[in-house]
């Protein structure tokens, strides 16, 4: 039987998922650390003076990438978010040109100008995330450039769902 949380924390598992080469520690056991950590390496033996670099891209490039997959959820949750907030302090359904959000009450106006936050910087982070994926470390290059091209049509989809704007949300929260 699955629990829902298992899905979220899988998810969340997912996103932090750094790809780190492989280290061990020599000439003592896990359990008394030495003083210098040494990666693996299968040209030779090692010792304790060599210390093999790696030029990979930095492992929190991909972490970065991953949290830009993640922002058009964000936005578009702050967007429905700030405007349950208003139909929660207005008690119907905030109506465009008729229910300002920044005079509604203090809070959704702070909640309002944190969403126009997200709304400003979503390019930015879209252009930031594709960046990533392409300097990411990845297996290969068709594998970088295939999640590049999704990160496009995924911030292209959200554009689109925004502008199609089933509830008047974005008509009401521009207004």
């Amino acid at each position: 039987m699955r629990f829902p949380w298992e899905d979220v924390f899988g998810f969340a598992r997912w996103i932090w998922a750094v790809r780190r080469p492989q280290r061990y520690y020599v000439g003592m056991n896990p359990y008394n650390p030495p003083r210098r950590l040494v990666e693996r390496s299968t040209d030779g033996p090692q010792h304790c003076s060599a210390v093999r670099t790696s030029t990979a891209a930095p492992h929190w490039l991909s972490c970065v990438a991953r949290l830009a997959f993640c922002y058009p959820c964000l936005l578009i949750g702050a967007f429905y978010g700030t405007w349950g907030l208003a139909w929660l302090v207005l008690g119907h359904r905030p109506r465009p040109s008729l229910d300002d959000p920044t005079e509604i009450a203090h809070v959704v106006s702070i909640i309002y100008f944190i969403t126009g936050g997200l709304l400003v910087t979503f390019p930015g982070v879209g252009i930031l995330g594709v960046v990533a994926y392409l300097l990411a470390p990845a297996t290969s290059p068709a594998r970088r450039v295939t999640r590049s091209v999704t990160m496009i049509v995924w911030y292209a989809a959200t554009i689109m769902f925004l502008r199609w704007d089933p509830l008047v949300v974005s008509k009401w929260f521009l207004d």
